[in-house]
């Protein structure tokens, strides 16, 4: 009796580490996404801040 408890414990602690391991690996992958998103964005504005200033050099003839 006393070692079937134990081995209900086990696998409830094996569940437990089991599910926080994924749970922490789900929130290290959606911050990995979070960081792929912001580089992406902070590419996506520079780009556009180049285009802009191009466009603006153009139609002012600044340099």
């Amino acid at each position: 009796m006393v070692a079937a408890a134990h081995l209900l414990l086990l696998a409830l602690f094996r569940l437990l580490a089991w599910v926080l391991l994924n749970a922490s690996m789900v929130a290290a992958f959606v911050l990995l996404c979070k960081a792929v998103a912001a580089v992406c964005a902070l590419i996506t504005a520079l780009i556009g801040l180049v285009i802009a200033s191009d466009r603006l050099r153009r139609r002012f003839r600044l340099w």
